[in-house]
């Protein structure tokens, strides 16, 4: 996902490109998906914490949704308090573990 002129757009593999995201565009697919992956990916690889506006119109369960990009400890909390399923930690955060686990 990312934001462009305050709107949110999505990766569409079919096609090569970014498109925009209707509002409960991934409300037919809820009762088929257990797990739903949103990337922000304007923070993938950087410490910058996840963009929480990307899901401003997703409409899906937090118990469904996993976060990933620029994943950090404000990242994580905001996570748990939002009862997400959880995040995907990505390269970054596995090679700096240490700094990830101890950052204040």
């Amino acid at each position: 996902l990312k934001l462009f002129n305050d709107e949110t757009y999505f990766w569409n593999g079919s096609n090569n490109s970014f498109e925009k995201l209707e509002k409960d565009c991934f409300s037919r697919f809820e009762n088929h998906i257990n797990e739903f992956i949103f990337l922000d990916c304007m923070s993938e690889g950087t410490s910058d914490g996840f963009n929480f506006k990307l899901l401003k119109d997703v409409t899906v369960v937090p118990e469904k949704i996993l976060i990933s990009g620029g994943i950090n400890r404000d990242s994580l909390e905001r996570a748990r308090k939002l009862n997400y399923a959880g995040v995907s930690i990505e390269n970054r955060c596995l090679f700096y573990e240490d700094s990830f686990i101890n950052e204040s």
